[in-house]
């Protein structure tokens, strides 16, 4: 089954930068218990946000979330 519009969005817009906004989260917030969950609000974010056309660049959204 081939992937949906979507999730080959997101493999090939999005994943690529979960190295670096691990990195910055990190950084940021060193004292953050739980780092996976707020990776996890942000893609759900950006999922939502490009389902309503408001994404331009991914990277851009990613980290302002």
């Amino acid at each position: 089954m081939p992937p949906t519009e979507q999730a080959q969005w997101f493999s090939e817009q999005v994943l690529p930068y979960e190295p670096a906004l691990r990195a910055y989260l990190l950084k940021r917030f060193p004292t953050l218990p739980d780092h996976d969950d707020l990776v996890q609000e942000t893609y759900v974010r950006t999922l939502r946000a490009h389902e309503g056309g408001r994404v331009a660049c991914a990277r851009a959204f990613l980290f302002t979330t």
